[in-house]
Formats: C-alpha cells, structure tokens, sequence
C-alpha cells in the first residue's frame, strides 16, 4: 500500500506543469517574466479552492452552510457594502476564517482571509466569480479569455499565502462529500484552467481538495522562477558593491540618484566586508519606499540573501544600523544551500520589488545616475514630497 501510495505521488508530481525557467544573464526584463510566471502557474490552485470553498459555504440557491459537528458558522449581511461574509470556525484547529463575497469594479467577489487572536485579518487568496458577463466585460478592455461556466473563480494567494489556505482546505474536505470536492469542471475561468487539468492528480492524491502534496508543488514551483534570480543576485553583488564603493556611493556619505531624482542607490560598508544595499523609491506609491538588502555567511556553503522591506513609516537608518548590529528582520530569506525562499512576513511583495530594483540598480545606477550628498536622499514618512536638486535629476 505504501509503494502504491508512492507511485501515485510520484505519477501527481510528474504531470503536473512547471515554468520554463531562463538560463544565462538575468536582467531586469527576464525577472519581470519570472515574477509573472510564478504566480501563472499556481493561481489555478487558489482559484479552485476560492470556487470549493465558495460553493459549499453559499450554495446555487443562496442556501447557507451551517456547519456540522466540527465546524461552526457565523453569517453576517452588510447592507450598505453589498458584503456578505461567513465567519467559520475549526474546533479541531482552534482556527478562525472569514469568507466574503462582495462586488468591486463590476465583478463578484470572493476573498479568503484567516483571523488571528487579536482579530485581525491576514487575507489569504482572493478572486473574481464569473457571473456569466466577464468575458464581454474583458472585451471592452481589449483583454480576450476562454469563456467560462458562472460561479467559476479567478483567483491569486495573497502574499504566497498557500500553506495557511490549504490548511483550511484540507480540514473542510472532511467535511465535504466527495464527489463535491473531486468536482473540477467550470471551477475556475478560461484564464487558469489548462494549469488546473495538469495539476488534477496532485489534487487527486490530497483528496480532491490541496494538500500537502499541492503546498510542495506550489513551494517548487515559486523556488523554481526565484533560485536563477537570487543566484544571479549572489554572484554580481561583490562586483556591483565595488562598482559603488569606487564611485563614491556609499550611505551615510552619498548615493546614486536616476530615475528623475526618484531611486537613490547606495552600498553599505559592513564588518565582515560582504556586500550590503540601499534602495529606496520615491516613486512607490503603495508604501514601500525602499529597501535593505544583505548577506548572511557571504561567500560559504550556507549563505543567505537576507532582503528587508522599508515601509513608508519605517526610518530606514534604523533598519540599516540593525542589519549591522545583526538584529535585522528580514521580510525575505533566501536560501543559497537548499535554493529556496524561506518565508518571512511580506515576502512575496519583498521579491517582487527587490529582485527587480536590484536589476535596474546594476544596470542604471552607475551608467546614468549622479553622485549626490544630501541628507534627503534617505526617504521616509516626511520626506518622500522633498523637492528634487540639480538639473536633470
């Protein structure tokens, strides 16, 4: 049974797709379409969960779920919002989730967020319902899908947040009939479906709904279009940090500022010598204005790329002065030995804006930027409006 039990597993993972990952230089065109893959290939599986969980909880015929021996139930109507939202709690688990349905921009909604003891919400995955007019309404936009059943769900994890949403998967399932959660046809819209057939004995060998096995497909997958970036990273910061350091852009004395004044770039000096960075962003205009990048064990087997998101109420003095001080709190963590991401809070955003500022940094700063000293340069909560100085910059 427990070879049988194998052979299936190993027949799950070898159908199942995975990106197309570039080989040779990086730069920051090739990280825009790693950063887009990713997502491409596993979006299925939050949308599928999104429809399941979905459908079992609000039924076809506005039927609410009310729970069972395990699980109990909470609904509430927000008139004036247009929300609808069901509170669901897991005495096994001692967890709490909020599943909400709403309309935002003229599509139906669907959003999965966990609640922590403090009752806050750390939003999960969140998707689109097809109501049967999505495909018109791309239309208008120049945007063309494969058509898809009502109720189907495009959907995307919030954050890589798929552990903590296949947790809840795998503890509803038994609650579920199995032909319900086995049920794939119309779950998810045109846009993902061929990615949900090639994942469909991975989710055969998890019970119909993801599991563990699908949480290591995903975790591949995301490890899969990071690694060639993160590699890339490790083997040009030494010559990019010196690059900077010959051209006097060092923090604390002067930085490289391109882009209409907008991105200052610097290196860091550190005791041990290894390469250390500055990046920050006036531009950003969803909080994140800059960040911290570093290295643990630079250089040896078990080296780390260790990268910290500077938000726009974060002084990023601090942040830097506690890199060095080896009491950092990295938002990401990169794993050179086992070339994969070890999670930290806000670490799907942390990559996306890293990996490619750090491109355009290698690229940009030293060709086009000017040498600048002002203490300015350094953005922070009321400094991101300071007027910009010198000609061209």
């Amino acid at each position: 049974m427990k070879d049988e039990r194998r052979a299936e597993m190993h027949r799950a993972w070898n159908k199942a797709c995975f990106p197309a990952v570039p080989t040779g230089e990086i730069d920051s065109h090739k990280i825009f379409m790693l950063e887009e893959e990713g997502p491409r290939y596993v979006n299925s599986l939050a949308s599928f969960s999104l429809n399941r969980i979905g459908h079992w909880l609000k039924r076809a015929d506005d039927v609410q779920w009310e729970g069972d021996d395990r699980f109990s139930t909470s609904w509430s109507d927000d008139a004036k919002k247009g929300k609808k939202t069901c509170i669901l709690s897991d005495s096994a688990l001692e967890k709490s989730w909020s599943v909400s349905w709403f309309r935002e921009r003229e599509e139906d909604m669907i959003e999965i967020a966990e609640i922590a003891l403090d009752g806050t919400l750390e939003v999960l995955a969140s998707g689109e319902i097809d109501d049967g007019l999505r495909v018109e309404r791309l239309k208008k936009h120049n945007f063309y899908t494969t058509p898809s059943g009502p109720g189907a769900v495009m959907g995307r994890f919030h954050n890589e947040a798929y552990v903590p949403l296949f947790i809840l998967t795998t503890a509803l399932s038994t609650s579920m009939p199995d032909d319900f959660r086995k049920h794939t046809h119309d779950t998810v819209t045109g846009e993902v479906v061929w990615f949900l057939e090639q994942q469909d004995k991975l989710l055969a060998y998890d019970g119909g709904l993801p599991g563990a096995l699908s949480a290591s497909y995903v975790q591949a997958v995301l490890d899969d279009v990071t690694a060639p970036v993160a590699n890339w990273v490790g083997d040009t910061a030494a010559e990019f940090a010196q690059a900077m350091t010959e051209a006097g852009a060092v923090w604390g004395s002067a930085a490289m500022v391109y882009h209409d004044g907008d991105i200052t770039s610097c290196v860091i000096p550190t005791p041990d010598g290894s390469p250390a960075f500055y990046h920050g962003n006036r531009a950003k205009w969803t909080g994140e204005v800059g960040l911290v990048a570093w290295f643990e064990n630079y250089g040896k087997k078990n080296a780390k790329l260790c990268v910290e998101m500077l938000m726009d109420d974060k002084n990023p003095e601090d942040v830097v002065n506690a890199m060095l001080s080896g009491t950092g709190s990295p938002s990401l963590v990169f794993d050179f030995k086992n070339q994969r991401t070890v999670s930290g809070q806000s670490s799907a955003t942390t990559k996306e804006f890293f990996f490619f500022d750090f491109a355009c940094d290698v690229e940009s700063a030293i060709e086009y930027g000017k040498l600048r000293e002002d203490c300015r340069l350094w953005p922070t909560a009321t400094s991101r409006s300071a007027p910009k100085v010198g000609p061209g910059v």
